[in-house]
């Protein structure tokens, strides 16, 4: 039997545990919902990241700043730059 992780919530003392959570960014008229891996408290629904949690939530706002601005993502332009240098 596999146990879930849990922790005292810094904000309200209730039980925080791990797993994720869907959550949305929003800009300029743009939303993005991902799934937010950290720890969870079920009383206060705050939250805690610690070291790769933090790599969802860079990657969830970089696209929205490419949604936002119409920018092709860095991805798709290292994509068009290797089909271009396989056709030269």
């Amino acid at each position: 039997m596999t146990m879930n992780p849990t922790r005292p919530c810094p904000s309200c003392g209730g039980r925080m545990s791990r797993g994720t959570e869907a959550e949305t960014l929003r800009l300029a008229g743009h939303s993005l919902t991902y799934q937010q891996p950290g720890w969870h408290c079920a009383d206060c629904e705050d939250g805690i990241l610690e070291g790769a949690d933090n790599e969802a939530a860079d990657i969830a706002l970089r696209e929205l700043k490419t949604m936002a601005t119409g920018a092709s993502p860095p991805y798709r332009c290292s994509i068009r730059k290797a089909a271009l240098e396989d056709v030269q």
